[in-house]
């Protein structure tokens, strides 16, 4: 019975070391992807950028169509920011729902096994009622002297 016992406390621990596992490599593919799509809107912004220099080299003087380009390119860059910045959002959310879900029923499934495991040891125990009494027979007595007053 006690074998039955400290093997469900060790699945317990070992499931619980699984999710720990899990919830850490579901948060390296989230980084993982997250650095993708970082790496490529910055390769989309020096493209972009580059594209400016280029047209600017060109025809120095024509002001007027790399004005309008800058503007748009702007416009495209900041919209890939708020996209990442979305992504980033919506990642965390659902790693940190998932893996507080997954750490909480791992969690509560060591607590009730190893709270189970110590009731029975404890219940019925000879060795714990004899200390039991051992700490009961030390408590202080109900003292019903009247304390002493001072007296002037």
């Amino acid at each position: 019975m006690a074998t039955a016992k400290a093997e469900r406390f060790s699945d317990a621990v070992l499931d619980s070391y699984q999710v720990f596992g899990d919830v850490a490599q579901s948060a390296n593919e989230r980084s993982i992807k997250l650095a993708r799509k970082l790496a490529s809107d910055i390769t989309k912004n020096q493209q972009e950028t580059m594209e400016l220099g280029k047209m600017l080299i060109e025809a120095p003087t024509d002001v007027a169509p790399y004005f309008s380009s800058a503007i748009e390119a702007l416009a495209r860059a900041q919209n890939r920011a708020i996209d990442f910045a979305q992504a980033v959002f919506d990642e965390s959310l659902s790693l940190n729902s998932e893996a507080i879900d997954k750490t909480y029923k791992a969690n509560r499934a060591v607590a009730e096994t190893a709270v189970n495991g110590v009731r029975n040891l404890v219940e019925g125990n000879p060795i714990v009622e004899a200390i039991g009494d051992q700490v009961r027979s030390y408590a202080p007595k109900s003292n019903s002297r009247k304390p002493a007053t001072a007296t002037s």
